[in-house]
């Protein structure tokens, strides 16, 4: 039985896997429909991409879509991962698109610091990072520094991305 290429698009288009490029927007702390243009002029709207890369071909990938598929003044970037993956190569990767780095650290033993994680940047990267010893405050200090033109992306681990959907969305991918 073929199925018409129309609506195999259409069924990609509303596909929603939670917590890859995972894209919403909140105003003061409720989620709300996401505006088709800039967000200029809407103080209190803060915009939301979550995405659980955390290997080079995942991070490539979201690297790819923040390039070509987002449009933002500023990109804030919280970023927690594994000591085990290979850090370097997403970091390197993926910092030069932010304005600022939030480094943070999910729960879990296999976690990288802060620390090591600020020091794994080229020197001319680590003066935009910052540091927050848990999830919720990071998200709190990007929330913070975010206009309403930027765009907050919480990636490096999925450990990560689901502490932050719980935090701001009050759950966890399913």
């Amino acid at each position: 039985m073929p199925v018409p290429g129309e609506a195999i698009r259409q069924g990609l288009l509303s596909v929603s896997w939670p917590g890859r490029l995972e894209y919403f927007c909140l105003e003061d702390g409720n989620l709300v429909e996401c505006p088709a243009e800039s967000a200029t002029g809407q103080p209190s709207l803060r915009r939301y991409l979550l995405d659980g890369a955390h290997n080079p071909a995942g991070v490539e990938s979201l690297r790819d879509a923040l390039v070509s598929e987002f449009r933002y003044d500023h990109l804030i970037l919280v970023w927690g991962c594994m000591g085990d993956k290979d850090v370097a190569a997403t970091l390197i990767a993926i910092a030069p698109l932010a304005e600022r780095i939030i480094f943070t650290r999910p729960e879990s033993e296999r976690s990288a610091t802060p620390e090591q994680l600020a020091a794994i940047l080229p020197e001319e990267e680590r003066s935009k990072t910052l540091s927050a010893p848990t999830v919720k405050e990071a998200l709190a200090l990007a929330t913070g520094m975010a206009q309403s033109g930027d765009l907050i992306c919480v990636a490096g681990s999925l450990y990560l991305v689901g502490a932050a959907r719980k935090i701001l969305l009050g759950e966890v991918a399913p």
